[in-house]
């Protein structure tokens, strides 16, 4: 949505299948194209790859089944482009195969125990919080990994954590 509002061409890569967006996320699709793209397969990595060597920036958040970084590999063959991937509770570390929502996020981060009264129980706030400030550190990173790359002619993998992020 940042990347919109400030005039860029975004392009939405989806994975077939039905997905039903969550409703806060309906406005942060305004402006942008949709591309439907199985990169699972081997077809799918092609046609990626081709695709990757004509944009700036792709954020992504989330990977083929299973721990590997496919991803980020097909990335690394377009040293143009500045990869953002976004995580809920980082790339690596204890917690990074964990399953996760917004509410693991936002308790762990401890933003729910700062919320509600004293002596009751904590309670989260009110929206996806954590995947916003996320959002936001990952257009901060995207945008000074361009800057860099005005400079080095060069891209750079970016990696965001929401639960570092709150």
């Amino acid at each position: 949505k940042m990347f919109v509002d400030a005039g860029a061409e975004v392009i939405k890569l989806s994975v077939p299948g039905p997905h039903e967006p969550a409703p806060f996320s309906m406005w942060l699709d305004r402006g942008k194209s949709s591309v439907v793209l199985d990169w699972c397969t081997p077809e799918g990595k092609t046609l990626l790859g081709r695709l990757l060597r004509a944009v700036d920036v792709l954020i992504s958040d989330r990977e083929c089944e299973g721990p590997s970084r496919e991803l980020a590999e097909i990335a690394r063959g377009v040293p143009q482009l500045v990869h953002v991937s976004t995580s809920d509770l980082g790339h690596e570390g204890p917690f990074a195969e964990r399953p996760s929502t917004d509410l693991t996020v936002a308790a762990l981060s401890g933003m729910c125990y700062i919320n509600g009264e004293a002596g009751k129980v904590p309670l989260r706030e009110p929206g996806n919080q954590t995947a916003v400030v996320a959002g936001i550190a990952a257009y901060l990173g995207a945008m000074a990994a361009l800057i860099d790359r005005a400079q080095a002619d060069e891209g750079q993998a970016v990696e965001v954590s929401a639960l570092e992020a709150m």
